[in-house]
């Protein structure tokens, strides 16, 4: 894809057409110099109409005072690490434009053009309420990191394309279950509607939560097939760390205690259930690691702990809910649990990448 563009748009739109407005919106926390790269590839990328934001989470390294220094950057610092799902939603609640982009501060922008065609993609129907794109592994800009992501019922979700090769047909016509929160964009409105993120969350596995909510409410995940964005691979935590591994088993199960009929959970907790003890022999047999055990155990003890906020929480969105989980689990994917064979890929990429970093 080569190095970002220097390009610049700075003219405002022609006269007599009204573009709808628009904020990039990149989350941080202690991400140094990759913040500055990532605000100066917005910045080269975008037009002027643009509002291009920082949200803090009381960062330590310096890096909200460099991103002030860069022109048209603002600056909204938290007193506190909200996490990924909180620090978002209190920032979309304050921006007034009618969508919002959230990037990660490890991407990249190589392109203009990306924010108006994620715009266009949402502009076609008014029930799209987000629009994914493609992530690419920012070493390997020929690979594919996440089309978005696909959701096994009972293990949870998983990247598209995770290790594929990028070719001019890559995913056209693609609709993922759930666009990417590296990469996003929000119809203000309704996600304002839907309640945002679920601020239970923390992090990890919002993204899946919010898209799951809007299509129980026959609302739209949308794609943008020629947007391309470089992502640095699992910088937050690692891989197989063991806060992600805690961070995302705890999660999809409690997006699967809020967001699944009765009639289905009668059969997801159990398969849960396995899938857990899968998790731990797997942590304690093959990575050879307690630690990421104990992250099992602690992600279903959290859950018991939550179980009332989950289940008030509940309450509403299946009130409101209008499609029925056999249309939920089609639009999924696969079905039930993620092969090994699967697995053993997905793994397998993901051990390379750490290494070569």
């Amino acid at each position: 894809m080569g190095s970002p563009s220097t390009e610049r748009f700075s003219d405002p739109p022609p006269r007599g057409r009204q573009e709808p407005r628009c904020a990039v919106v990149i989350l941080n926390w202690n991400r140094g110099p990759a913040l500055i790269r990532c605000l100066e590839s917005v910045i080269a990328t975008t037009p002027e109409w643009v509002r291009v934001i920082v949200v803090d989470n009381a960062s330590a390294d310096g890096s909200p005072d460099a991103a002030a220094q860069i022109p048209r950057v603002e600056v909204w610092k938290n007193e506190t690490n909200l996490g990924f799902a909180a620090a978002y939603n209190r920032a979309i609640l304050r921006c007034s434009e009618a969508y919002v982009a959230l990037l990660n501060p490890d991407t990249l922008l190589d392109r203009p053009g990306w924010v108006e065609s994620l715009i266009a993609v949402a502009e076609r129907d008014s029930a799209i309420a987000v629009v994914g794109c493609t992530l690419l592994f920012a070493d390997d800009p020929n690979r594919i990191n996440s089309a978005g992501g696909m959701v096994y019922w009972w293990t949870g979700p998983v990247d598209v394309g995770f290790g594929e090769p990028v070719t001019p047909a890559s995913r056209a016509g693609h609709e993922p279950f759930a666009a990417s929160g590296g990469a996003m964009l929000i119809r203000r409105d309704r996600f304002l509607e839907m309640g945002g993120f679920d601020e239970g969350t923390f992090l990890y596995i919002e993204d899946v939560d919010l898209c799951w909510r809007l299509r129980l409410r026959r609302l739209k995940v949308g794609f943008a097939p020629d947007v391309f964005v470089r992502h640095s691979f699992s910088t937050s935590l690692g891989a197989l760390s063991v806060g992600k591994v805690y961070y995302s088993h705890r999660n999809y199960l409690r997006a699967m205690l809020r967001n699944y009929s009765m009639s289905t959970l009668i059969w997801a907790l159990p398969a849960y259930g396995v899938w857990s003890v899968v998790k731990l022999v797997g942590a304690l047999f093959v990575e050879r690691s307690p630690s990421l055990a104990a992250g099992v155990v602690r992600a279903l003890g959290w859950n018991a702990l939550m179980l009332r906020d989950t289940l008030r929480t509940r309450r509403a969105i299946q009130a409101g809910r209008v499609v029925d989980d056999r249309t939920i689990r089609r639009e999924m994917g696969p079905r039930g649990f993620e092969s090994r064979a699967s697995l053993r890929s997905r793994w397998a990429i993901a051990h390379a990448r750490m290494t070569k970093r």
